[in-house]
């Protein structure tokens, strides 16, 4: 079963909350991929993404959800990782001489 779709067994609710999920989660992405973006909206868009997602685990059943104190530390975990990459890269074209 695809993440997000409802199972046979789920109760009504349960579909109309994760239909309703899926819809917002297609929306936030729709935007997050608009040109021109407000760079300090972009994070806030990207972290109700993430806790959407989380939610539709959470109401599906599909696997044990994060709380929210766990989704935000990973999220950060990965927004610290993505940076020490990113200056990992700079540094490498700085001292390799490759103009960005």
């Amino acid at each position: 079963m695809p993440p997000g779709q409802p199972s046979d067994r789920a109760s009504r609710g349960q579909r109309v909350q994760l239909r309703s999920l899926e819809k917002i989660a297609t929306q936030l992405r729709s935007t997050l991929h608009l040109n021109g973006v407000d760079p300090e909206a972009r994070p806030h868009l990207e972290q109700a993404l993430a806790h959407v997602r989380e939610a539709t685990t959470a109401v599906g059943k599909i696997d044990r959800a994060r709380t929210v104190t766990e989704l935000i530390k990973d999220l950060e975990v990965g927004k610290n990782l993505t940076q020490r990459i990113d200056q990992f890269c700079e540094d490498q074209k700085r001292g390799s001489g490759i103009n960005p």
